[in-house]
């Protein structure tokens, strides 16, 4: 376990200090490779990996620009199984703290643009917490 969060931890101080070092052409992959890993730990017991993995996730979409549509993308991928949706609260908690965190170095500009997304997802994300609150299968999940 130890090191499973070690690895998390790492991999979130990478993303967040260190990101201008990566080249642009792996950008995307590392992108698949954390969704691949929050996907596996989604619903084990290794929470605290799980919240290091969200963070250095939501980092990267703050700084990765030809990631064009970001929310869209982990709505379509965690929002329509109820075995991904405690992630993808997590996901949604985690965006706005993260993106108005001084830690990221990233543009006015690009603050906006991220905000802008959170906005046109409005209610796509306002019908997602809906369902959690009304369906009893999605209750189960989310308050586990």
């Amino acid at each position: 376990m130890q090191s499973l969060l070690f690895t998390a931890q790492t991999m979130r101080t990478k993303i967040k200090f260190h990101f201008h070092e990566l080249p642009a052409d792996v950008h995307l992959q590392l992108r698949d490779s954390l969704l691949s890993h929050i996907d596996r730990f989604s619903n084990g017991p290794h929470s605290t990996v799980l919240t290091q993995l969200v963070v250095a996730l939501v980092d990267l979409m703050a700084y990765v620009v030809a990631w064009t549509d970001p929310l869209g993308d982990l709505l379509g991928f965690f929002g329509h199984r109820t075995d991904r949706l405690k992630t993808l609260l997590e996901i949604l908690e985690v965006f706005p703290q993260e993106t108005e965190s001084r830690a990221l170095r990233i543009s006015d500009e690009r603050l906006s643009a991220l905000d802008d997304q959170l906005r046109s997802h409005g209610a796509e994300i306002m019908a997602l917490l809906q369902t959690c609150l009304t369906t009893p299968e999605y209750q189960e999940k989310t308050h586990q």
